[in-house]
Order: C-alpha cells, then structure tokens, then sequence
C-alpha cells in the first residue's frame, strides 16, 4: 500500500508520487508502472517541479515541530531518480509551490518565499490566530496570485505576489479547505473537506464559480488521519477496486493529469462505484471520465483504516 500526499506529471510523461508512511519518492512510466524509487529519512508533506525533472520536496525530521526541516531536492535522470542537495529551513515545511525563481513554502501558520538556493527573501503572510491558518498554497501562473487555504478559518486567501491579502472566500459549501489548486489555464479549485464538497472560484478569489461535486454525488468529507493510497490506471480500474472494496471509505484529490483536471474527493461507498462519481475539468466544462489510445487517467485512491 502507498500513502501518497503529492503526485507531479513530467513533461516526459512519467509520474512521480510522494509516499508518505515510507518516506520515499517513486517514479512511474508512461502506463504507470514502478520504475525507480528514492528514500527519504524524513517525514515528507509535499512535493512540486522546479524544472522539468526536478521536484523539491518538504522534509521534516518529525511530525511535530521539533528537528531539523527543510527542503530536498531529487532529480530523474535515466529513468532513476537521484538525491541532490538538501535545503536546510528554520521552520517545519507542510505546502510547497514553486513560480519562477522562486518557492513558497507553508508553516502552518505562515508563507514563507524562498530562493532556489533556499535563502529566505521574506516572510510573505502570517497568520498566529488559530493552527493550520496557513496550510496548503497554490500560484497562479497567469496572475502571479497566490491562494492559500486556512482550516482554521474555513477560508481561501488570495494574496499578490508581495503577499498582500486581495481578497479572503468563504462560502458555505467551503468548510475545511485543505487543498487548492490552480490549472495550467489558471482555474482555481479547491476541495472542502467537512461539506463535503469541490469548489471552483475565479482569479481573483472573491467569486465561486461553480461546486462541481457534493456528498450527493457521493463525497464524504475525510477524518483527520493517515490514509493508504494504491494507483489506479485507469476508470476500468478503479471500478473494479470499488467493487472488490465497496465497504471502504475512500479519499483523493485533485491534481492535473495530461491537460485536464481529474477532481478526486471522498466517497463512502455502500454499492459499486459508477462513473458519474468522477468529475474531469476539461477546457471549463465538466465531463465523465475517459481513457484513450494514448493516454489513462491516474486514480488516486486511498482508504480508510
């Protein structure tokens, strides 16, 4: 079993998945098969590209806030993946986003810009009212925003790339935002946890536009705890893990998989999973899952113990 808490598609079109519970880094080809893996001796949140085959990966020496943390970079060369340099932080390292020259990087309650290099150039927003304010963020590649969830306070923040707030969404289908998202064509989404539920807001973070999916499409909101999470390749796939595993509660994400959104939430199955339950984003219009000559959509499943 994985317990996966990032997935990154390669330009190449290979696949890397950050396994939690056994601090590793794994590689997959093009038809999503094992290739090459990467320990890693600490505990591990998130991961993001910084090149086209580079990620940078958060990196804690424990779950709390004592140790050593920071940043550890591993690069794919040859269908294997190496361990570069490791960037040492004064903070313990939860979210990751990477613009340009420059990485973003949650505390919980702070956003922090990095170099590269991991020299801090300054603390972006703070937020010391409540735990996990600042948790997860995601940049805006066509607006230079960036947004941030706070479960604290159920909300998605909108900052400027100085880190000024521009705007702070709540809404009452968003409670327990823990991830955000934002497509190459500068979609924003994200998932609440506690309704149930995925939202869409525009780039400016002020409006919803749209909520894609609710426990009537069969979401159920997710506990706080560690979760195992297999690969799926493919609809087909997942139908048939649903139907050998149809007491399971299950939980994903969302994450961009060959030019389209694939948006995963919980589902709480009583029967077999059908396919109106998977919602793919494609070009501002929702449609069904699909496979084709070339491509399969990644699954990601992961299930509650």
């Amino acid at each position: 079993m994985l317990y996966i808490f990032a997935i990154c598609e390669l330009p190449t079109g290979e696949t890397l998945v950050l396994d939690f519970y056994h601090h590793r880094v794994k590689l997959l080809d093009k038809k999503y098969q094992f290739v090459s893996n990467c320990v890693l001796s600490s505990y591990s949140y998130d991961m993001c590209l910084i090149s086209s085959s580079e990620v940078a990966v958060t990196t804690n020496e424990s779950s709390s806030d004592d140790g050593l943390h920071g940043l550890h970079i591993i690069s794919v060369r040859n269908d294997r993946l190496e361990k570069g340099r490791k960037l040492q932080l004064s903070h313990k390292c939860v979210g990751i986003a990477h613009h340009e020259d420059a990485l973003y990087v949650t505390f919980g309650t702070a956003l922090y810009q990095y170099t590269l290099n991991g020299n801090l150039v300054k603390e972006l927003y703070e937020d010391t009212t409540g735990y996990n304010t600042v948790y997860s963020c995601a940049v805006n590649l066509k607006s230079d925003k960036i947004y941030v969830t706070s479960l604290h306070k159920h909300s998605l923040l909108t900052l400027d790339k100085d880190g000024n707030a521009i705007s702070t969404f709540t809404d009452i289908d968003l409670k327990g935002p823990q991830g955000v998202h934002v497509t190459p064509s500068g979609q924003v989404l994200v998932c609440g946890e506690t309704t149930h539920t995925i939202i869409q807001v525009d780039s400016d973070g002020k409006k919803k536009l749209a909520t894609l999916a609710t426990k009537k499409d069969g979401i159920n909101g997710p506990r706080e705890r560690m979760e195992k999470w297999p690969i799926a390749k493919s609809t087909l796939d997942l139908l048939e893990k649903c139907g050998e595993h149809s007491d399971e509660t299950k939980n994903c994400s969302v994450r961009t998989i060959a030019n389209c959104v694939v948006l995963f939430a919980w589902y709480n199955f009583t029967g077999k999973l059908n396919e109106t339950n998977l919602i793919v984003k494609d070009n501002g219009k929702v449609v069904l899952p699909f496979d084709d000559l070339t491509r399969t959509t990644i699954v990601k499943l992961r299930y509650d113990y």
